[in-house]
């Protein structure tokens, strides 16, 4: 082994903890109440802004048990219908929604809190150091979600992401965060390398119904007991956890080199 690579080594053993990690195993994280804290007003009030604006509905009514782990424009759809409108309605209507819902955002956006929860840029800036790609998989509208990054200073961590305005289920996002990830990196990626970091029990239905681990983190409105209730394969109390984050990541992807010496 050349002086190069034992550097490289030495390196990843004292900021990641880990050795060799590299790209066998990408996180996708959700942004509120994951990275950031929830309960952002401006973003609750584009909503109500679009329905107003775009599907005439004066004095919305709230969904009933929620929308926490709901992605955008499937909140928009609910919305609509729980007001007396059909989801062809919706749909319909779906491009200026997303339309208005971003420039509401914008036009709003001094107005909301961004809140990095206690642990995510210690986590990021070693994952980023160890040579790990960083990606986004979140509910939010695209021009929504990378001002929130922005905003809470930790956009440049990340290289890629798929969000609540690209489809209208949250499973749908896994395989563009895969394409996005190829496009922005310039290699190709198994579905199998990736997986999702999130606080409800939606992102690890996500991540089930995708066929991809999950790391469930109880910095949201739901419990550590209540995660693993999910099955979700590694839960967390919060991601200053950061040894069992990485071990986790070690774990994965040991499994996708050993599948992929298999295949070859």
């Amino acid at each position: 082994m050349n002086d190069d690579m034992n550097g490289m080594i030495v390196a990843l053993e004292e900021t990641f903890g880990i050795e060799g990690i590299g790209t066998h195993s990408i996180p996708l994280f959700d942004i509120d109440s994951t990275l950031l804290a929830g309960g952002n007003l401006v973003h609750r009030r584009a909503f109500l802004h679009v329905l107003r604006s775009v599907y005439g509905i004066a004095d919305p009514e709230a969904l009933a048990g929620g929308t926490h782990g709901m992605i955008d424009s499937q909140i928009i759809v609910e919305m609509v219908v729980h007001n007396g409108g059909t989801e062809a309605q919706a749909h319909a209507g779906m491009d200026a929604a997303l339309a208005a819902m971003s420039e509401y955002y914008t036009a709003h956006s001094d107005e909301a809190e961004y809140i990095v929860i206690d642990g995510v840029t210690d986590l990021l800036r070693k994952l980023r150091d160890a040579g790990v790609p960083l990606g986004l998989l979140t509910g939010n509208v695209e021009s929504i979600g990378w001002t929130k990054m922005e905003r809470a200073g930790i956009r440049d961590y990340f290289a890629f992401g798929a969000f609540g305005s690209l489809a209208l289920t949250r499973a749908e996002l896994v395989p563009i965060a895969r394409a996005r990830a190829q496009e922005s990196l310039g290699r190709r990626f198994a579905l199998e390398q990736f997986f999702i970091v999130g606080d409800s029990p939606r992102d690890v239905a996500c991540a089930h119904a995708a066929g991809i681990p999950v790391v469930a983190v109880a910095t949201g409105i739901y419990s550590s007991r209540q995660l693993q209730e999910t099955g979700a394969d590694l839960v967390l109390n919060s991601l200053q956890q950061h040894e069992e984050f990485f071990r986790f990541m070690q774990r994965q992807s040991k499994e996708h080199q050993t599948t992929s010496d298999s295949v070859a």
